[in-house]
């Protein structure tokens, strides 16, 4: 919006469908001094990587936060098929017994695949939010480049 000198809404249109992060840095303005160039030229580089971050991220989010109900969906259906078996057989002492200790190995297997996925999600985040305040930064040095005309 700087670098246009348009509102956020007329930014959007202009902006939507052509490389909303990138694009704009591209673009040089033939009366931009050094450091605004400059500013400009270093956020391409962030600006590309947000973009492509950003559907990473999404999917991410999303998949997080629907894991819960998928698995609770696919619990019911579970207990829905055995509890529909006829004639219905009850498990031994000794088969239960079994059962769960191969319940808590399986358990034990399921966390450490959880936090490993889980920690791996966070590190793509961590980087995708520190680039975020990486390019912050010079979204803002160029805005004062290009506002004091250095």
């Amino acid at each position: 919006m700087a670098r246009f000198g348009v509102t956020a809404k007329e930014y959007s249109k202009l902006h939507e469908k052509n490389g909303l992060y990138a694009r704009p840095f591209r673009m040089h303005d033939g009366t931009e001094l050094k450091k605004t160039k400059r500013a400009a030229l270093a956020l391409v580089k962030d600006a590309e990587a947000l973009g492509k971050m950003r559907r990473t991220r999404n999917e991410i989010v999303h998949n997080v936060a629907s894991r819960q109900g998928s698995k609770a969906v696919a619990s019911l259906k579970t207990q829905k098929v055995e509890a529909t078996q006829v004639p219905y057989v009850p498990r031994s002492m000794k088969n239960a017994l079994l059962q769960r200790q191969n319940w808590n190995e399986t358990a034990e297997l399921l966390r450490n695949e959880r936090n490993k996925e889980l920690e791996e999600a966070i590190q793509v985040l961590k980087d995708w939010y520190l680039l975020l305040v990486h390019a912050a930064g010079l979204v803002f040095e160029f805005e004062y480049w290009k506002r004091i005309n250095k």
